[in-house]
């Protein structure tokens, strides 16, 4: 529970952050993403995360390990 507020606070904090650096008018863009297992396994699969997080350009990405 203690982790989980831990990281509510930062993405809250980040939210804020981010939010006040924005010119007026800016939207803002986060996400979100759930990975299998990081750091990714093979130099292929580590390339294909950091070239398709770079194309959607965020602001603020959170993301989430999922573990079998």
């Amino acid at each position: 529970m203690r982790k989980a507020f831990g990281l509510l606070l930062a993405l809250m904090l980040g939210v804020v952050f981010a939010a006040s650096a924005a010119a007026p008018g800016e939207i803002l863009v986060l996400g979100t993403w759930n990975v299998r297992g990081y750091p990714e396994t093979t130099a292929v699969r580590s390339a294909w995360f950091a070239s398709t997080l770079s194309t959607l350009h965020l602001d603020i990405l959170c993301v989430q390990e999922i573990a079998n």
